[in-house]
């Protein structure tokens, strides 16, 4: 009954050893999964940029001539219309220079996006009529700014050539850079009083609260991946370390096999010594011969057993079972070699010899038949 709990134990070490194979197979798994989040964290989608001026508040010169569009309320003319909330006049009579620009023939218009962005492009809406004094812009110039005060480089926009009479046109360009602040200045054209806008439309995002931050993402992201790489590795051990479980415990179900044997001897010895015991026809004294322990201490000479000695626990992970009978067992046959201290807790008989008497009292230690530190063991 004793080798049947040994081949159970046996079995269950197996039993979990596979689950330590399964549960690495899952560390694995997860990790890849990390891997593939934090690709997705590195790869994410690029906004597109939208209109970040509309119906932000702006700064420009007076109206001329009751000419008094909004310029970023999203609303465009297609066609010149004598109508005061259609377009918006900036003038410079070129020979008496009176008009909303004083003569300096360069009109601003100074845009608060109310927080920082990611510029990308910016576009105008305005139409031109040489006949009425409108002719196109000499030049459109975009500027950036952090504080409204101090401007970047300019910026100049494609101004188109084949443009028709009285018909709405975009001013347009690629202006990239980070900005809370944006300047548009137009510049009249030669000859003419007027320059006619309705519409500006600055194209961005937002931009990120520090670019560090966004580095930090990407470094980060890599750290995981590189993290899960090493769990990936880690795992393999695990998954190597618990093959080398299962094979251990294989040796372990073998030499349990031999405890059945043993057993069984044991058992056969112990019929023996009753049949020999009852042929004497002695006292009580024959009960004592028949006990389970097959190891008769020698009376004349006793020792105190040694409490420092965790005898039995040959592998001293403080337990006294099937391993470390295995052990005194193969050490006992010659097939594992015991280290000084694995020698010191294998040597249960104290007789500086590791045998088959060694290895059946460890038995009985695992199975609480036999308390090492209660019978003194025989001196030498």
């Amino acid at each position: 009954e004793e080798s049947s709990d040994v081949v159970e134990e046996s079995s269950d070490v197996v039993e979990e050893s596979s689950d330590v194979v399964e549960e690495s197979s899952d560390v694995v798994e997860e990790s890849s999964d990390v891997v593939e989040e934090s690709s997705d964290v590195v790869d994410e989608p690029t906004v597109e940029p939208e209109n970040i001026a509309f119906n932000k508040e702006y700064s420009t010169h007076d109206p001329r001539g009751g000419y008094n569009a909004n310029l970023t309320d999203g609303v465009k003319h297609s066609a010149m219309a004598y109508s005061g909330d259609h377009w918006f006049a900036f003038m410079s009579n070129p020979t008496s220079g009176v008009g909303n620009l004083d003569g300096s023939r360069t009109a601003s218009v100074i845009i608060n996006l109310e927080g920082s962005y990611d510029i990308a492009s910016v576009v105008i809406n305005a139409i031109q009529n040489t006949g009425s004094g409108i002719p196109l812009p000499k030049s459109v110039q975009v500027f950036l700014s952090d504080d409204g005060a101090t401007w970047g480089d300019a910026i100049d926009l494609d101004i188109p050539t084949d443009t028709s009479v009285n018909t709405a046109f975009e001013i347009a360009g690629d202006v990239v850079g980070t900005a809370s602040f944006v300047k548009v200045e137009v510049t009249l054209g030669d000859g003419g009083t007027f320059a006619f806008i309705n519409e500006i439309e600055v194209y961005g995002v937002a931009a990120e609260a520090d670019d560090d931050e966004s580095s930090d993402v990407v470094e980060d992201s890599s750290d995981v991946v590189e993290d899960s790489s090493d769990v990936v590795e880690d795992s393999s051990d695990v998954v190597e370390d618990s093959s080398d479980v299962v094979e251990d415990s294989s040796d372990v179900v073998e030499d349990s096999s031999d405890v059945v044997e043993d057993s069984s001897d044991v058992v056969e010895d112990s019929s023996d010594d009753t049949s020999d015991d009852s042929s004497d026809d002695t006292s009580d004294d024959s009960s004592d011969d028949t006990s389970d322990d097959p190891v008769d201490p020698d009376p004349e000479d006793p020792v105190d057993p040694d409490p420092t000695i965790a005898y039995g626990d040959v592998n001293g992970d403080g337990e006294v079972n099937v391993i470390d009978y295995a052990l005194v067992k193969r050490a006992a046959f010659g097939t594992y070699d015991l280290s000084e201290d694995e020698y010191v807790r294998a040597n249960v008989y104290a007789d500086d010899v590791i045998d088959s008497t060694d290895y059946l009292l460890v038995k009985r230690i695992a199975f609480g038949t036999y308390d090492p530190y209660a019978e003194p063991t025989p001196a030498e």
